[in-house]
C-alpha cells in the first residue's frame, strides 16, 4: 500500500518480510538471537516538482531492495545478596540493505552495547535503581546512557518515583546513507549529480542526545 516515510511517499509492491527467532535459557543466563529481513519493490514519489516552474526536475525510477538485520542479545540476572536484583547484558546487530538504485549499491552498519541495571530494597518502603549502557556504532559516535530512580511505597500499591537519565537516538541509515539514482529531466541535467551526491541522506548526522527528570505518582 501507500506508505509516507521522509522521502515522500512509496508505494510498497511485491513485499517479502520474513523472520526468524531462537531463545535460549539456562539457569540466570537468557540468549536471543534473531533474524528478520525484507525484499520489496517500491515506486517513490520523492517530490521532485518545482512550482515556480510548474515542472517536474526528475524522477527516481521503481527501486527493489533488500534489507537483512541480525541480532545477538546476552542477558545475565543475578541476585548477589539480600535485596538486590542485578542485570547485565551485552547485544550486537548487524544491518544491510542492498538495492541497485542506491548511489553506494550496499549499505552497512554494525552496532554493538553493553548494560546493567541494579535495584537494591531499603526496608519494605524504599528501593533505589541505577543502569548504564553503553552504545558503540560504526558510522555515528559512542554514547553514554545513564538512568537513577528512588521509588517510595506509602501504602498498598501506592508508589512514588523521581527518575533521571540520558538517552539517545541514533539516525537512522535512510537518513545518514541511503541516497538514489534519478533520471532528471532533460533540461535539467545538473539536477542528478545534486541530487545524488547530497539528496535525502546527511552522512555528517550524529546522535540526538535527551536527559529528563521525571516524578510520578
Amino acid at each position: 500500500g501507500r506508505i509516507f516515510s521522509i522521502m515522500g511517499y512509496l508505494q510498497g509492491d511485491d513485499v517479502w518480510m520474513p523472520h526468524a527467532e531462537i531463545r535460549l535459557k539456562y539457569r540466570q543466563l537468557k540468549l536471543r538471537s534473531y533474524w528478520y529481513s525484507f525484499r520489496v519493490n517500491l515506486n517513490l514519489d520523492a517530490g521532485l516538482y518545482y512550482p515556480p516552474f510548474q515542472v517536474t526536475l526528475g524522477r527516481i525510477p521503481p527501486i527493489s531492495i533488500r534489507g537483512d538485520t541480525a541480532q545477538a542479545d546476552l542477558q545475565l540476572d543475578l541476585q548477589p545478596f539480600s535485596g538486590n536484583y542485578l542485570v547485565v547484558g551485552s547485544d550486537l546487530r548487524y544491518i544491510r540493505y542492498h538495492s541497485g538504485q542506491f548511489v553506494e549499491d550496499t549499505v552497512e552498519e554494525l552496532r554493538a552495547g553493553v548494560f546493567f541495571h541494579d535495584e537494591q530494597k531499603l526496608g519494605e518502603r524504599w528501593r533505589l535503581q541505577a543502569g548504564l549502557r553503553f552504545d558503540w556504532n560504526s558510522r555515528t559516535d559512542w554514547a553514554l546512557s545513564p538512568r537513577a530512580a528512588v521509588i517510595f511505597n506509602p501504602a498498598g500499591e501506592h508508589y512514588f518515583r523521581l527518575s533521571g537519565g540520558m538517552a539517545f537516538r541514533k539516525p537512522s541509515l535512510m537518513e545518514t546513507s541511503m541516497n538514489f539514482e534519478i533520471e532528471p529531466n532533460p533540461a535539467f541535467p545538473e539536477i542528478k549529480d545534486l541530487f545524488e551526491k547530497y539528496g535525502i541522506s546527511n552522512p555528517g548526522l550524529g546522535n540526538e542526545l535527551l536527559s529528563s527528570v521525571e516524578l510520578g505518582w
